[in-house]
């Protein structure tokens, strides 16, 4: 496998990457809307409680993930400074003692879905460079 190979390997990865976790966050979105417009259908009085914990999860989880896939230390800490400051912020705005734990939830369902999978190829160049037969 040639230098150039891996290169275009590398950049499939990434922007592979980038397209999943926009859909990872549109489908955590939805996990999160949906059961808020449903329990506001059904029970009006119920929707600031359930918006209380729906929604500051979709929004930690969304942190969360961009802590995560941030590619240097300092956009890493603005995510998780964010993630530290908006628990203890949610829980006082909304009354609801388990916001966070709601939100750490949903963090791990946008985690899960967004995970980046790695083609037989990219493996394989991976594998290479372990090795020490590809270099970077």
């Amino acid at each position: 496998m040639t230098i150039e190979k891996y290169q275009e390997e590398k950049e499939i990865l990434r922007n592979l990457n980038k397209r999943e976790s926009l859909w990872g966050m549109l489908i955590a979105t939805l996990i999160g809307i949906f059961p808020t417009l449903a329990v506001f259908y059904a029970a009006p009085e119920l929707f600031v409680s359930v918006l209380g914990w729906v929604i500051p999860g979709v929004v930690l989880g969304g942190f969360v993930k961009l802590a995560i896939s941030a590619h240097s230390i300092k956009l890493r800490l603005i995510p998780a400074g964010l993630i530290f400051l908006l628990g203890p912020l949610l829980l006082l705005v909304t009354g609801n003692p388990f916001t966070f734990f709601i939100g750490l939830m949903n963090m791990f369902i946008v985690i899960t879905i967004t995970r980046p999978r790695l083609s037989k190829h990219q493996e394989r160049a991976l594998w290479l460079q372990r090795q020490g037969k590809l270099q970077p």
